[in-house]
């Protein structure tokens, strides 16, 4: 149902239906089919959909003065997909967005030494959480103590509910929050609405590209995906504010 309201589908059904009433309503047909085939190649263009989500993506990296001064007393890592069945380790790993996500965590915890904690359950039961991959690369593969692991939450709505609960025994309210900059400001939200102050360490810009002009006009598939992940963050901060707050 999700892919319905996502590109291309969005887009894709704006074109069937033109297709389904151009026969009777001709003009109306043409214009839905026009406007359904432009938005699918201008989201397409890396130009056009890198420019849209550097501008969703309003919290600064943290400089290392900031870091070194934070009044914050954890850090939460939010988890980012695992890597199902990988077949060089044998096992499920940490997904290349989780990945990131770790190794900047890492570098907070080398600067500050504050406690750390993963925040990720599974979406699918049979599946070990999410979090528990993730404190096994941070403490196999990174040598960094994992003080606790978050391993209920599927969304990141309980991303926020579970830490709660968890640092709430701790009486830790103050925290650095580490997800991908595109998901910080409704990851941000999410903790704040359940008593955090958050201070944003977000990771993955997506920086200036030095390909030529020319190919950021071209449309293609990474182009889309990143459409993707803007309207996805859009919808999603719309259904916490309608539901959830």
């Amino acid at each position: 149902m999700e892919a319905l309201f996502m590109p291309p589908g969005l887009m894709l059904i704006l074109v069937f239906t033109g297709w389904l009433v151009k026969k009777r309503y001709s003009k109306t047909g043409r214009s839905l089919i026009v406007i359904g085939l432009a938005q699918l190649i201008l989201l397409s263009m890396p130009l056009v959909s890198n420019s849209l989500i550097q501008q969703y993506e309003t919290q600064s990296a943290l400089t290392t003065e900031q870091i070194e001064n934070t009044t914050a007393e954890a850090i939460v890592i939010l988890g980012g997909g695992h890597y199902f069945n990988a077949p060089e380790y044998l096992q499920d790993s940490v997904s290349t967005r989780a990945l990131e996500r770790l190794r900047y965590g890492v570098h907070l915890y080398r600067i500050t030494q504050l406690p750390v904690l993963v925040a990720g359950g599974s979406v699918y039961s049979s599946r070990i959480a999410e979090s528990e991959t993730m404190k096994n690369f941070l403490e196999t593969d990174c040598k960094v103590k994992v003080r606790w692991t978050e391993t209920k939450s599927r969304t990141t709505y309980e991303n926020a509910f579970e830490t709660e609960k968890i640092l709430r025994e701790e009486k830790i309210s103050d925290i650095l929050l580490v997800t991908q900059a595109w998901h910080m400001p409704r990851a941000k939200e999410a903790f704040e609405q359940h008593g955090f102050t958050v201070t944003a360490a977000p990771v993955g810009f997506h920086t200036e590209s030095d390909q030529p002009f020319i190919l950021g006009l071209i449309p293609s598939t990474s182009g889309l995906h990143t459409t993707g992940l803007l309207w996805r963050e859009y919808i999603a901060r719309f259904w916490y504010r309608l539901v959830k707050y």
